[in-house]
């Protein structure tokens, strides 16, 4: 599941508005990581059987941030991670700096964020509720 969006086959089902339909590729196109992150967040929720709080959507977001750091950094070499904990030295590590950074690197972004997302969804649907 996750962002894997497919071209949905008319099953017969009305929809009662424009919102109630899921999510198509082209409905997220414009939409930013960050965006896309809070979507995949509240269907996790959902998936789960849970209730949706700020809370729960800061942790899970806290959370799958620090998983994609983790697949993200294990991508990047030597010297582009020391490229960015010299940026943060001097706080000058801001987004812009960092896309540049992954840019050079070569790093496919959006497969590591498909694959983080795939493994994080496991990892928490398999999570007692009571960690949730």
């Amino acid at each position: 599941k996750g962002l894997h969006m497919q071209e949905q086959t008319n099953t017969g089902r009305e929809y009662l508005n424009e919102d109630d339909r899921p999510l198509t590729e082209a409905d997220m196109a414009g939409f930013t990581n960050n965006q896309l992150i809070m979507i995949f967040i509240e269907g996790l929720i959902e998936e789960k059987g849970l209730t949706g709080n700020d809370r729960l959507r800061a942790d899970l977001k806290r959370r799958f941030d620090l998983f994609y750091g983790m697949k993200l950094a294990q991508q990047l070499s030597a010297e582009e991670k020391e490229r960015i904990q010299e940026a943060s030295r001097f706080d000058a590590l801001n987004s812009s700096v960092l896309t540049q950074i992954l840019e050079d690197s070569g790093v496919d972004t959006e497969n590591i964020i498909q694959k983080a997302m795939d493994g994080f969804r496991m990892q928490y649907l398999q999570e007692g509720v009571q960690n949730a």
